[in-house]
């Protein structure tokens, strides 16, 4: 914004929405001050930061506005007046709060169902057991000495924090249900989750070890469904490997753990206990009230997927195809910078994101490689839109469908 612009809006006054908004642009952009004629896209703001923002301003004014209404009013002035004037997006703030807060179980829960991903996932390890296709690795190099106890000592507790770190996964009156562990593993079952190996430092040896852990086997009934494997190299290096289930884990839990292991262990090297965050409520808590959302939902949701999936052709032959092999093909694309800020400008101009821009042209391309006008693409979406979430381990991310019914009467900004 030009200077000129910025002291003449400075003559007038905030309303109160503006100033919370103001205050937490602010924050996320680190950039200060925010003025009402301030551009949420034009400060940098993508679709991930715009769900950030609104699940604090939803929670503060006890409104239910959807994310893409950020995009739609980008300029401060007016995305606040959707939380000034829209009477109708009021929710009830005990009703805001109830579905996730579970303060009077004490953070305890016998047991819990799966989400809808989850099940995909859980489905898939019955018919292939054994795979790590689904395995998350966090793999890094240490110099320096590392406190083997105290380290040992940091991944208790981060295990103890997380419910989604100790759960199991079983079959209950046919249906399958998660649990907590309740202290499965005492201390003379540590080796389950927890490992240290020697080996001289030469690179080839160091990266067969790192593939064997990645690869072992998870055992989701009798868990762990989380391993942490530690390879000494020398007096000062070594090697840690931590290895996930994906059914308990994301990609936004991997930043949380590292995050948080971190902090755990530097308070326990300089002796103070850990500052940790307190939840709310738990993971199994967090998938309780999501399954009661998404089966109400998916009433709605069931004509449309029922008559869509009919017409699907069912003439495709995959006698040819190896089944048995997961390994998927890969089409690497670089970008370069004066196509980037193209495609940048391109969003600006239809109140969007570089993704949207991008998940767009991939469905004309399927288009004009099938003939197929009626897209539909599944996209990761992390699936933490209450400010209560974000702290959390877990597997909280949900599969999206995109549908694109294109017309080529239209143009691409149509």
């Amino acid at each position: 914004m030009e200077e000129k612009e910025g002291k003449k809006e400075k003559k007038v006054n905030k309303t109160k929405e503006e100033k919370k908004i103001a205050e937490i642009w602010e924050n996320f952009f680190n950039i200060s001050p925010i003025y009402r004629n301030d551009d949420f896209l034009l400060l940098g703001g993508d679709s991930i930061l715009g769900v950030k923002i609104l699940s604090r301003l939803n929670s503060i004014f006890s409104k239910n506005i959807e994310a893409n209404t950020l995009f739609e009013y980008s300029q401060l002035k007016d995305f606040a007046k959707l939380f000034s004037e829209n009477k109708d997006k009021e929710i009830n703030k005990d009703i805001l709060e109830k579905p996730l807060s579970n303060k009077d179980r004490n953070g305890k829960i016998g047991f819990t169902s799966l989400l809808d991903d989850q099940n995909l996932i859980w489905i898939f390890e019955q018919i292939n057991p054994g795979t790590s296709l689904y395995h998350i690795p966090l793999v890094y190099n240490i110099n320096g000495r590392l406190d083997f106890d105290l380290f040992k000592q940091s991944i208790k507790i981060i295990r103890k924090r997380h419910i989604a770190l100790r759960s199991l996964f079983l079959i209950q009156k046919d249906i399958t249900i998660q649990k907590q562990e309740e202290d499965f593993y005492d201390d003379s079952h540590e080796e389950n989750y927890y490992n240290i190996d020697h080996i001289e430092a030469i690179p080839d040896l160091e990266n067969r070890w790192i593939l064997d852990k990645i690869k072992e086997k998870f055992d989701l009934e009798k868990g762990p469904v989380f391993r942490t494997n530690l390879l000494v190299t020398g007096e000062s290096s070594c090697v840690l490997c931590f290895t996930f289930h994906h059914i308990i884990f994301d990609g936004w839990s991997a930043g949380l753990f590292v995050k948080e292991l971190s902090k755990i262990y530097t308070s326990l090297v300089k002796g103070v206990p850990p500052e940790l965050l307190e939840f709310e409520f738990s993971y199994h808590d967090y998938v309780s009230a999501k399954t009661s959302e998404v089966n109400h939902y998916w009433k709605t949701a069931r004509v449309f997927f029922e008559s869509y999936l009919k017409n699907l052709p069912q003439n495709y032959n995959r006698s040819s195809l190896d089944l048995s092999d997961f390994s998927g093909a890969c089409f690497p694309v670089k970008i370069d910078a004066n196509t980037y800020s193209k495609i940048k400008n391109l969003a600006l101009e239809n109140r969007t994101t570089s993704f949207s821009v991008l998940l767009a042209l991939f469905q004309i391309l399927l288009f004009a490689e099938t003939g197929e006008n009626d897209q539909i693409t599944g996209i990761a979406y992390a699936g933490r839109d209450r400010v209560e979430t974000e702290p959390i381990i877990g597997f909280l991310m949900n599969t999206l469908v995109v549908r694109n019914v294109i017309k080529t009467d239209l143009s691409l900004n149509s």
